[in-house]
Protein backbone atom coordinates (compact mmCIF):
# COMPACT_ATOMS: atom_id res chain seq x y z
CA UNK A 1 0.00 0.00 0.00
CA UNK A 2 1.47 3.42 -1.01
CA UNK A 3 0.26 6.81 -1.00
CA UNK A 4 -1.19 7.81 -4.35
CA UNK A 5 0.81 9.27 -7.04
CA UNK A 6 3.99 9.15 -4.60
CA UNK A 7 6.18 9.03 -7.35
CA UNK A 8 4.85 11.09 -10.22
CA UNK A 9 6.62 14.39 -8.43
CA UNK A 10 9.97 12.80 -7.76
CA UNK A 11 9.76 11.47 -12.06
CA UNK A 12 8.83 15.50 -12.50
CA UNK A 13 11.96 16.48 -10.73
CA UNK A 14 14.08 13.92 -12.48
CA UNK A 15 12.73 15.44 -15.79
CA UNK A 16 13.11 18.80 -15.03
CA UNK A 17 16.46 19.12 -13.40
CA UNK A 18 18.14 15.70 -15.38
CA UNK A 19 16.80 15.61 -18.89
CA UNK A 20 15.40 19.06 -19.95
CA UNK A 21 18.78 21.50 -19.59
CA UNK A 22 20.84 18.87 -21.28
CA UNK A 23 20.60 18.96 -25.42
CA UNK A 24 21.06 15.03 -25.30
CA UNK A 25 19.05 14.60 -22.82
CA UNK A 26 19.72 12.22 -19.85
CA UNK A 27 18.29 8.85 -18.15
CA UNK A 28 15.84 8.23 -15.52
CA UNK A 29 15.52 4.72 -13.57
CA UNK A 30 13.23 3.57 -11.66
CA UNK A 31 14.00 0.69 -9.39
CA UNK A 32 11.88 -0.90 -6.11
CA UNK A 33 12.84 -3.63 -4.13
CA UNK A 34 11.89 -5.54 -0.87
CA UNK A 35 14.54 -5.54 1.86
CA UNK A 36 13.49 -6.34 5.72
CA UNK A 37 9.91 -6.09 5.45
CA UNK A 38 10.73 -2.84 4.16
CA UNK A 39 9.97 -1.56 0.55
CA UNK A 40 12.91 0.45 -1.40
CA UNK A 41 11.82 3.06 -4.34
CA UNK A 42 14.94 4.54 -5.89
CA UNK A 43 14.27 6.77 -8.79
CA UNK A 44 17.92 8.15 -9.98
CA UNK A 45 18.30 10.62 -12.94
CA UNK A 46 21.29 12.28 -14.59
CA UNK A 47 22.09 15.53 -12.79
CA UNK A 48 22.38 18.79 -15.18
CA UNK A 49 25.00 20.95 -14.12
CA UNK A 50 24.24 23.26 -16.64
CA UNK A 51 24.25 26.75 -14.81
CA UNK A 52 21.44 28.31 -17.08
CA UNK A 53 18.90 26.19 -15.63
CA UNK A 54 17.04 27.48 -12.65
CA UNK A 55 16.84 26.14 -9.53
CA UNK A 56 13.56 24.19 -8.07
CA UNK A 57 11.91 25.56 -4.81
CA UNK A 58 12.29 22.05 -3.12
CA UNK A 59 8.49 22.43 -2.33
CA UNK A 60 7.91 18.41 -4.20
CA UNK A 61 10.63 16.83 -1.88
CA UNK A 62 9.11 18.45 1.15
CA UNK A 63 5.76 17.52 0.22
CA UNK A 64 7.24 13.63 -0.24
CA UNK A 65 8.29 13.66 3.10
CA UNK A 66 5.04 15.32 4.89
CA UNK A 67 3.29 12.41 3.03
CA UNK A 68 5.11 9.64 3.63
CA UNK A 69 5.63 10.83 7.70
CA UNK A 70 1.71 11.38 7.45
CA UNK A 71 1.40 7.72 5.39
CA UNK A 72 3.24 5.29 7.64
CA UNK A 73 3.34 7.29 10.97
CA UNK A 74 6.62 8.88 10.67
CA UNK A 75 7.77 4.92 9.63
CA UNK A 76 8.92 5.73 6.36
CA UNK A 77 12.08 8.36 4.83
CA UNK A 78 13.13 9.93 1.77
CA UNK A 79 17.21 10.56 1.32
CA UNK A 80 18.14 12.51 -1.61
CA UNK A 81 22.15 11.83 -2.99
CA UNK A 82 23.91 13.79 -5.71
CA UNK A 83 26.80 11.36 -6.66
CA UNK A 84 28.94 12.44 -9.21
CA UNK A 85 26.66 12.95 -12.37
CA UNK A 86 23.48 11.12 -11.01
CA UNK A 87 21.05 11.87 -8.54
CA UNK A 88 19.33 9.38 -6.29
CA UNK A 89 15.78 9.83 -4.50
CA UNK A 90 15.53 6.68 -2.25
CA UNK A 91 12.26 6.25 -0.62
CA UNK A 92 12.13 3.68 2.14
CA UNK A 93 8.65 2.48 3.67
CA UNK A 94 7.23 -0.69 5.42
CA UNK A 95 5.97 -2.61 3.50
CA UNK A 96 2.17 -3.18 3.90
CA UNK A 97 -0.76 -5.38 2.15
CA UNK A 98 -4.34 -4.40 1.91
CA UNK A 99 -4.69 -7.52 4.62
CA UNK A 100 -2.49 -5.83 7.19
CA UNK A 101 -4.94 -3.19 7.62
Amino acid sequence: MLPALILQPLLENAIFHGIEPEINGGHILVSGQYEKNQLILTVQNSNSKNLVHREGNKMALANIKERLTAHFQGKASIICEDKEDVFYAIMKMPYITQGDL
